[in-house]
């Protein structure tokens, strides 16, 4: 992704019945910002939500993180289930006239 130019892309979690989504973390340290949208703390399954990732690079080289997530059972039982999703996006240096 050239300097200080954004993309963004969509990030679709399902939660399984009985499961809700009362942690997130990660991707909220520049390159990468993170719009929970329909993703609210208190999303309870079965059902599916959108997180938006946008990235703007501000320096060459490979970047990565990782967006944190905890689907826990809302009526008690077991422990919650940690989610790990991988963040990374490459900052490049714009070309003037070139297509990427």
């Amino acid at each position: 992704m050239p300097l200080d130019t954004s993309a963004t892309q969509t990030i679709t979690l399902t939660i399984d019945a009985g499961y809700a989504l009362p942690d997130a973390s990660g991707g909220l340290n520049p390159p990468f910002a993170l719009d929970f949208g329909d993703c609210s703390f208190d999303f309870t399954g079965p059902g599916t939500c959108t997180v938006r990732e946008t990235f703007t690079p501000t320096a060459i080289g490979t970047v990565g993180d990782t967006l944190g997530l905890d689907e826990c059972p809302f009526g008690g039982g077991v422990g919650c289930i940690r989610i790990g999703i991988p963040l990374t996006d490459d900052g490049v240096e714009a070309v003037a006239g070139a297509l990427r």
